[in-house]
């Protein structure tokens, strides 16, 4: 009978231990972010800003030589979430024409998952657009 009754108490303790904190979500408020690029990416740089119930107030993109301003529709379009991840990517179109386009993916993420990706995507031509917003679930 004792092994049995330090097994139930073993499982207890490891069950109040496991249960004694909460990862929590750190947001930001502001950032900026700067690569140097790949290849024919050139240099990024990303700022933003967000507002005390997480909406995008500023996001610019220098990109290609330009200075992007996310527009307003496009802001408003961004979940108003504690993001607290970001991932750059580039793709070069191999046409005579290259379209070259920056994917900027705003993320809310834990240790374990990411929960949600919103994806806008940066054109060279200074064209701004969505990709994506997919929700992942735990």
């Amino acid at each position: 009978m004792k092994p049995v009754l330090f097994l139930i108490l073993i499982t207890l303790f490891h069950i109040e231990i496991s249960t004694a904190s909460q990862e929590g979500v750190l947001p930001f408020s502001e950032f900026q972010i700067k690569s140097e690029g790949i290849g024919a990416s050139g240099p990024i740089t990303v700022t933003g800003k967000k507002t005390a119930d997480g909406k995008f107030s500023q996001l610019y993109v220098e990109a290609f030589g330009k200075l992007i301003h996310i527009p307003e529709k496009i802001l408003n379009k961004i979940p108003h979430r504690r993001h607290n991840g970001i991932q750059l990517t580039f793709e070069n179109s191999f046409k005579k024409q290259a379209e070259k386009k920056i994917y900027l993916q705003l993320q809310v993420g834990y240790t374990n998952a990411i929960n949600e990706q919103f994806i806008i995507v940066i054109k060279n031509n200074g064209e701004v657009g969505l990709l994506s917003k997919q929700i992942i679930l735990d």
